[in-house]
């Protein structure tokens, strides 16, 4: 290879790609999109027969673009071959081109990233200027992987504006005027020798996404991109769809009522992009600040002169109200328009990325709460709103998948009848394949296993989707009607069975891999088929909200979360009617008094006319007739119940040499701590900087994470650990809160026991930190593991107490919609009853849901592959649930926490006085209270 990186044109990948026929295309396709591993799992998915396929691969092998030297597992006979790309048959250059910004990366033909590097770039001057400045990156990567030993096959490029993909231009781009028809293709092609391919950033951006991403395997998926414009990406069976003339998705020229007088950057007035891109929150910031509407962007707009898109973001994050109103009525816009976008495309999932979606959690759960509410209950049932899973590398990736998918595919439409003909074929080869499939737009059918792209992480930030005394439906709030305790009755027989019943769940969240692995064993058991569409966290908030305000028939059952409840007590069936009907209870072990006491009373048990008064006898065995008696109702049975669990390195504790120094330097034994005290002296002893080793994890950043550790805090040195008690009265500075918060502050900064960055830290944070080594304790919900670079063994305990245990939990409740008709909630009840089970929970304890019954407990502590997989992870969880608390019982929760959790993070962080600080907290808090219709009051 040439320093410039030209290559030979006679690359078998370029004369001869995927053997120069359809069905090799078809079997190449399938190798390389990840379809199918084997030759009999090709001859499945293409409807080609088992002579042709193996053909096609011998050739596909022949020519280097193929391997097949690794064997899967045998299930009887000799071990098939798995086949995969050859990654290093050649390279690829991939291009990202932001307004400001620029990535460069050659990948291989697998589409890994070999290397990367990225710079700054003016994209508003004349095209000549910034591609010189482009290729120059470009050959100082190509010269910093000389030695990669394979060949530049070819080069893709996303820009920031529309292109004219088969013309390889940009047309008209209104934020680089200068690029208007300029042959950016052929540039490229001329210097390089190889050739490229040009398009829309924001459908780069999709196809990796498509490729790699949160869409993938979505057979209709939408990527948004909000930055300095805005675009979306709209795919279709893992292709984009570019339009008749390449600008389909150009959403952001889309014209906003409210924009009358607002002049876009493309000549036209009122285009959602002025209103609500990058350029117009950063105006807005400004504005703010001039006014004296936040002081953190004063500061800022006063050190540098102006403000951007990322600064609201990131005060947003960090509490400001006047950065969370410009964002909220950014996504507010955004959302409106998506709304039509869905009704129109009904796509499975949509990913918003782009610099103004660093603000997260919280931006985009505006953009739900408008999408949900504005859209119709079909197009949303199965709907995912979620961050690009790519985040900023989205870009890069979808360049490299641009080139990889335009050699693979050197004349697509010469073999498009062909090729529609072999889908065809492959359509009909599946449809006989049984009933075990995926449900494409994430759901699960009944006697199918979870294969969809639920989200990884199990952090999340409920903050901005702060729940409301009814939900948002259409701009306007839904009252929902009163209900007389105990009015509600269940048919006193069943009714016809309905073939099958849908299920609202929350994914890794509640563990949705647990629910699908029990599906066959109730369709045996029951003969009812259940359709689970598993949801995020916040899109799953937002969708029963949305659902139960309508009264959607939709879904037969929700899953609903500890904070959502207060809110809708008047929307959800009472359950104490159906628990004590003999007649619906047949072939059912329901025995409500195997329940953890706190778990249920905590999670189900409500006053419909008084949501936020907890259960007066929260510690008396479970009695349906008594919870009557008392006012109350059960509203659902609780399915998954987390607690925050400490777990230990083992490995350390345990070692003779690190024994033997404990006790010489505190002159006792080594011990896991069972006190904060006892807890500060083992993770001083253990925190060693040089090492890269700290004492132990804290979950320090602004959310539901520092509010966690906070009141778990609170409650252990002897305070109201929901913080706001059944009184409203609010608890974060009275003495024993401060003595919780100063402690905690000062693990962080006086002690330095935890890595550098506790004060942005998440669930998933601490768990990470853990899993690589770093921390010799941690406290967090779920199991934790080890890196596999890291050799030891892990063991739980309580979190520690100061007077008393008291661990944050949450947990999980499956409820029935009021709105249904009888016969159906009696099925959906007799569903719930079994899902709930000790029987069911003792089933999925291998997947990892954390029981609520105690024979479910009782079962995996006999367990020996449970104990094998999670050690005693289990037998701690019990003992934490049974002395645990849970949250106060307020309508628009994350709303009213929020300023307790930027209160914390002040202090850890040292931006903040902790006492002061908090009493100012606890007043705002009164504030928010009083302005949602409760009399708080400073505890």
């Amino acid at each position: 290879m040439s320093p410039t990186g030209r290559v030979s044109k006679r690359h078998p990948l370029l004369s001869q790609a995927a053997a120069g026929t359809a069905s090799g295309q078809a079997v190449l396709d399938a190798i390389r999109l990840g379809r199918a591993r084997t030759r009999r799992e090709i001859a499945v998915h293409t409807g080609l027969s088992a002579s042709i396929v193996a053909r096609r691969v011998d050739e596909l092998i022949s020519l280097g673009l193929v391997d097949d030297s690794e064997h899967t597992l045998s299930t009887g006979g000799r071990a098939p071959r798995r086949l995969r790309i050859r990654g290093e048959s050649g390279g690829i250059l991939a291009v990202d081109v932001g307004v400001s910004g620029l990535k460069v990366a050659r990948s291989d033909m697998a589409g890994r990233i070999l290397h990367q590097r990225e710079a700054s770039l003016d994209i508003d001057v004349e095209p000549e200027e910034a591609l010189a400045h482009i290729v120059s990156l470009m050959d100082e990567v190509v010269g910093a992987t000389a030695e990669a030993g394979s060949d530049i096959l070819g080069i893709g490029m996303g820009l920031p504006g529309p292109v004219a993909f088969d013309e390889g231009v940009a047309v008209a781009p209104p934020l680089m005027p200068a690029w208007d028809g300029y042959p950016v293709r052929s540039y490229l092609e001329d210097r390089y020798g190889v050739p490229a391919w040009i398009d829309n950033d924001v459908n780069v951006m999709a196809l990796g996404e498509v490729r790699a991403g949160g869409l993938k395997e979505c057979r209709v998926g939408i990527a948004v991109k909000v930055g300095t414009g805005i675009g979306a990406g709209v795919t279709v069976d893992g292709t984009i769809l570019r339009g008749a003339e390449g600008c389909a998705g150009d959403v952001g020229h889309i014209q906003v009522s409210e924009g009358e007088n607002e002049r876009c950057r493309c000549g036209k007035l009122g285009c959602l992009e002025a209103l609500a891109g990058g350029a117009a929150i950063g105006r807005a910031a400004v504005q703010a600040a001039e006014r004296g509407e936040s002081a953190m962007l004063e500061e800022l707009l006063a050190s540098r002169g102006v403000l951007s898109a990322e600064d609201v973001a990131r005060c947003a994050q960090r509490g400001d109200a006047a950065c969370m109103h410009i964002l909220d009525h950014a996504a507010e816009l955004i959302g409106s328009m998506l709304a039509t976008v869905v009704n129109t495309l009904n796509p499975a999932k949509v990913v918003i990325g782009g610099g103004v979606a660093q603000a997260g959690d919280f931006f985009i759960a505006g953009i739900r709460r408008q999408v949900y509410g504005r859209s119709l209950p079909l197009a949303t049932r199965s709907l995912r709103i979620d961050p690009c899973e790519l985040a900023g590398q989205s870009g890069v990736i979808g360049a490299t998948w641009l080139a990889i998918d335009g050699i693979y595919t050197k004349d697509p439409s010469a073999r498009a009848s062909e090729r529609r003909k072999i889908l065809a074929s492959s359509a009909r080869s599946q449809a006989k394949g049984g009933n075990m499939h995926e449900d494409q737009q994430g759901g699960l059918q009944s006697g199918g296993n979870s294969q969809g792209t639920e989200l990884s992480r199990r952090g999340f930030l409920k903050g901005a989707a702060a729940l409301s005394a009814g939900a948002v439906v259409g701009g306007k709030m839904m009252s929902y009607p009163r209900l007389r305790v105990g009015a509600s009755r269940p048919a006193a027989t069943l009714g016809p069975k309905p073939t099958s019943l849908s299920m609202l769940y929350a994914g890794n969240q509640s563990d949705g891999a647990a629910i699908a692995a029990v599906l066959p064993m109730l369709k045996h058991d029951l003969g009812v088929d259940v359709v689970v569409t598993n949801l995020a966290y916040d899109a799953l908030q937002q969708k029963t909200f949305a659902q139960l305000a309508t009264s959607s028939p939709a879904y037969d059952i929700f899953v609903c979360d500890t904070p959502w409840t207060p809110t809708l007590t008047h929307v959800l069936e009472p359950l104490t009617p159906y628990l004590t009907n003999s007649s619906l209870n047949k072939g059912i072990s329901i025995d409500v008094g195997d329940f953890i006491p706190k778990v249920f009373y905590d999670t189900t048990v409500y006053n419909v006319n008084q949501p936020s008064k907890h259960y007066p006898h929260a510690g008396a065995m479970v009695d349906p007739k008594a919870i009557v008696k008392n006012g109350f109702e059960i509203l659902g049975l609780p399915i998954q119940a987390n607690a925050l669990t400490m777990a230990y390195r083992k490995d350390l504790f345990e070692s003779a040499t690190e024994k033997a120094k404990f006790k010489a330097k505190y002159g006792r034994e080594l011990a896991v701590p069972v006190t904060w005290d006892e807890f500060l002296q083992v993770a001083q002893f253990f925190t060693r900087p040089s090492s890269k080793l700290y004492g132990t994890t804290l979950m320090a950043g602004v959310g539901d994470w520092d509010i966690d550790d906070f009141k778990t805090f609170v409650g252990s040195f002897g305070g109201d650990g929901h913080l706001i008690n059944d009184q409203f009265g609010v608890t974060v500075s009275t003495p024993e809160a401060m003595a919780a918060l100063q402690f905690y502050v000062d693990l962080i900064r006086k002690y330095r026991v935890t890595p550098p960055g506790a004060t942005s830290a998440s669930w998933d944070t601490a768990g990470s930190l853990f899993s690589s080594g770093q921390t010799a304790m941690t406290m967090n919900y779920s199991p934790q593991s080890l890196s596999s670079n890291v050799s030891g063994s892990i063991g739980y305990a309580m979190v520690p107490k100061k007077v008393t245990n008291a661990p944050h939990f949450g947990t999980w409740q499956l409820s029935i919609p009021m709105a249904k008709d009888s016969n159906t909630k009696a099925w959906a009840y007799r569903v719930i009853a079994w899902l709930t089970s000790g029987k069911a929970q003792t089933a999925m304890l291998t997947q990892e849901l954390h029981p609520t019954r105690n024979s479910a407990f009782a079962a995996a502590h006999k367990s020996a592959a449970v104990t094998k997989s999670f050690g005693n992870f289990y037998p701690i969880l019990q003992q934490s649930l049974a002395s645990g608390v849970g949250r106060a019982r307020v309508k628009d929760y994350s709303q009213v926490t929020q300023p307790i959790a930027v209160g914390v993070n002040n202090a850890a962080s040292g931006s903040g006085s902790p006492k002061p600080d908090m009493v100012k907290t606890a007043s705002g808090v009164v504030k928010v209270l009083n302005s949602l219709g409760y009399h708080g009051s400073v505890a």
